[in-house]
């Protein structure tokens, strides 16, 4: 029988085009029905004030006094609320700039002071002392800084844990490519000596300390290493890949990856770790969306950690040749990672993959990104991590 379009459903269809409703018109497919569920609860609540829950029906206007009947719009109201999320992640990442280039100075120097065996200078981000000094006052300020803006996002935000830590693995086979992409990844950008920079000067530190005795027979040496390892890289990737990738998804997922990788290198406060760093990041975080577990990220994280542990122990060692035992070390770790991943590309048709989830744009990526660098607290945030790379190229 064929179907009557009667004109009460003409009239249904014409209002249901009228409105806009941002909550709707983002995919949610891409994830799994308990997180959807929470993200969506966390959306729709009116007092929060860093959801973007525009509803609005074009054919209502609103007074305004000055002004007359205006239209509003969902621009407006996407930017409003993307701004306040950007201010808080701004003044987090300036905690963080803050305890690690000023507060950890000024602890050491009192410590210096008070006859600690602990010492640095102001124009040096290196600290050096006894070993279990050094060791415990690393630990604690690397906690401290990102405890502290993880705090801050946290409080504000209020993601739900679903959300902020997703736990649910959708796809195995996107973990492991993810793993893979980061291995080929460490390898391209391992030709450059200095992305190894910050691992280099741990280990030779240790190594330099007492020479009849190996970094690994060093207990300090090795808890450093397993807390680095694994600690530093949970809690970063809770950070970057969670609180903040989770709340900035409601701007598209582009968006969120491209600000949290970017914040990522920065932070590294060195032009030689940044573009490293901006790339591991991103990796991350397109396979933390695409595997739906923050743990993609975390052994990702691991991953390109041990590799440049492994790198670094390589060049600082007693090869005869150690230009050989790199390349050789490079070409093996290359190839187990385009190996594993031309495996799980064949065998999974990723192709026909979403990368991202669909969503109807009212601000456009570019707009975004560039009004992103001029909210003032990210403004200054990123002005620091900037001078602070200057200043270690200069001094």
């Amino acid at each position: 029988m064929k179907d009557i379009v009667t004109e009460k459903d003409v009239i249904a269809q014409n209002d249901e085009s009228q409105i806009i409703n941002v909550i709707d018109e983002f995919d949610y497919s891409t994830q799994q029905e308990d997180y959807n569920k929470h993200f969506i609860a966390w959306r729709k609540d009116k007092e929060n004030p860093y959801a973007y829950n525009f509803v609005h029906d074009k054919k209502e206007t609103v007074f305004i006094e000055g002004q007359g009947f205006v239209d509003t719009c969902a621009a407006d109201a996407e930017w409003s609320v993307l701004e306040k999320i950007l201010s808080v992640i701004g003044i987090a990442m300036l905690s963080l700039t803050l305890i690690e280039d000023v507060l950890d100075k000024v602890i050491v120097s009192l410590l210096d002071i008070m006859g600690v065996d602990i010492h640095c200078s102001f124009s040096s981000s290196v600290i050096y002392g006894g070993r279990a000094e050094v060791v415990v006052m690393l630990i604690l300020v690397t906690v401290a800084k990102y405890a502290v803006p993880l705090y801050i996002v946290h409080s504000k935000f209020k993601m739900p844990e679903r959300v902020r830590c997703p736990r649910s693995l959708n796809d195995p086979a996107e973990l492991i490519a993810t793993l893979a992409v980061t291995l080929m990844g460490s390898v391209i950008l391992g030709v450059f000596d200095e992305y190894i920079e910050e691992t280099r000067d741990i280990f030779t530190f240790f190594k330099g300390y007492d020479a009849d005795v190996s970094v690994w027979g060093q207990n300090e040496f090795v808890i450093y290493t397993i807390f680095d390892i694994l600690i530093v890289s949970i809690i970063s990737e809770v950070l970057f890949r969670g609180e903040m990738l989770a709340v900035l998804r409601q701007f598209g997922d582009a968006y969120a990856v491209i600000v949290t990788a970017i914040l990522t290198g920065l932070l590294t406060q060195n032009f030689s770790l940044m573009l490293g760093s901006t790339v591991i990041a991103a990796v991350s975080a397109v396979g933390t969306l695409r595997s739906g577990t923050i743990a993609t990220a975390v052994l990702a994280r691991v991953v390109y950690k041990v590799y440049q542990l492994v790198l670094t122990m390589i060049e600082t060692g007693d090869f005869e040749d150690t230009a050989r035992v790199r390349t050789i070390y490079l070409a093996i770790m290359f190839g187990v990672g385009f190996i594993t991943f031309v495996i799980v590309f064949i065998n999974k048709q990723r192709r026909e993959r979403t990368i991202f989830a669909s969503y109807n744009a009212h601000v456009s990526l570019n707009k975004k990104l560039t009004g992103t660098v001029k909210v003032l607290p990210m403004m200054a945030a990123i002005a620091v991590c900037l001078l602070a790379a200057l200043l270690r190229v200069l001094f």
